[in-house]
């Protein structure tokens, strides 16, 4: 989980998420009115990777969670 105070960006070692896993599911929470937004399942990048604040938001909830293949 990170959460995003203001619109930004955040790299994210993505280290402990890999473990096990070869895929993340990518998810945003909107703390305003609590909706989810589901994003895609992808091939987890090796290291770090880099999310932005969905535009339009004032502030919000990345949720990272490792999918084995």
């Amino acid at each position: 989980l990170v959460y995003f105070p203001s619109a930004s960006s955040v790299t994210v070692d993505l280290t402990g998420i890999s473990k096990g896993n070869q895929r993340v599911r990518v998810s945003w929470l909107n703390t305003l009115n609590g909706s989810i937004q589901h994003g895609c399942v992808q091939d987890l990048p090796a290291g770090t990777a880099t999310y932005t604040l969905p535009s339009g938001w004032e502030d919000g909830l990345l949720i990272l969670q490792g999918v084995r293949s």
